[in-house]
């Protein structure tokens, strides 16, 4: 019986929203941005480190030098801090772009980054792979730093850079987001060195249905029986807005591109336990939330 009704209210929510548009722009009005989520590090230092280590485990025992290296963040929002941090560890150029101007913090003052070296400073930094990043924590100008911080906005499809001009491309929380990532990452093939590297964390639950990184919040997985009208519509006025594809998706966009995966990690969750209607069951992988991903350009010698 419970598993009925479940179904039920699943079935009669999904034709609200397909059907009567009114009702769903009357909610979002009453609830305004309580559903709003920000995937990004919020300026916060535990959760810049928390990146980091999430990169350095995709990384591994490989050789990362940063020193001389041209780095770009896609979807910095307002947490410049990572992209900061590139410049410590000696990157030459440290680029930031995004689609919409979410940056709020003075990115070029140094003062921005004083919490965060002091919080660096203060932890043990064994498990982030970038080893410049300790021999620089003391006695440096934060200013003469942040001010050759970058930023740029863009179309989401068509980067401002030269062809093979960046050595390092990461980002966090942004790929998800992305409405043609396809042509994204052919853009991105074109602007990376030979040797390139990627660094990506792709968030694949449902924004409206997330508390932080590591908890959600009822059917993680209901952004999928939206039909594409209607999910707009669930969107309007707020950042929750997916893309909504699957693991499986991923790979041809990114391999027909030009890039080869050095190293994968998918972060499973159980199923939530609302009823799934029967053509989302059948999805391969619906069991992965999170996608980190190590990439390179096909035929690297690395």
């Amino acid at each position: 019986m419970p598993n009925t009704i479940a179904a039920i209210t699943t079935n009669v929510r999904s034709f609200l929203w397909n059907n009567l548009p009114w009702l769903g722009n009357f909610v979002r009005s009453i609830k305004g941005n309580l559903n709003k989520f920000e995937g990004g590090t919020d300026h916060v230092p535990s959760q810049v480190v928390d990146v980091l280590e999430r990169y350095s485990q995709l990384i591994g025992d490989r050789n990362f030098p940063v020193t001389g290296k041209v780095c770009l963040e896609l979807g910095t929002g307002n947490s410049p801090d990572i992209a900061f941090l590139m410049l410590l560890a000696g990157a030459s150029r440290s680029i930031m772009v995004d689609t919409e101007p979410f940056m709020k913090v003075p990115f070029q003052e140094g003062k921005e980054y004083e919490e965060l070296v002091s919080y660096l400073r203060s932890i043990e930094t064994d498990r982030i792979k970038f080893p410049q990043l300790t021999a620089h924590l003391n006695g440096v100008d934060l200013n003469e730093i942040a001010r050759r911080l970058e930023y740029v906005n863009y179309d989401g499809v068509h980067l401002p850079l030269p062809d093979a001009s960046v050595d390092i491309i990461y980002s966090k929380s942004v790929l998800e987001h992305v409405r043609e990532p396809a042509q994204l990452f052919q853009e991105l093939r074109r602007i990376s060195k030979p040797e390139a590297i990627h660094l990506h964390i792709v968030d694949l639950r449902d924004h409206f249905h997330i508390k932080d990184d590591n908890t959600v919040n009822g059917n993680w997985l209901e952004f999928l029986e939206y039909d594409e009208e209607a999910w707009a519509r669930r969107c309007v006025k707020t950042h929750g807005w997916c893309n909504r594809l699957r693991l499986p998706s991923w790979y041809p966009i990114v391999q027909e591109s030009g890039f080869a995966i050095l190293q994968e990690n998918i972060v499973r969750i159980p199923l939530p336990t609302q009823s799934l209607p029967d053509t989302i069951k059948s999805v391969k992988d619906l069991d992965a939330a999170w996608w980190w991903v190590l990439l390179q350009p096909q035929g690297s010698k690395t």
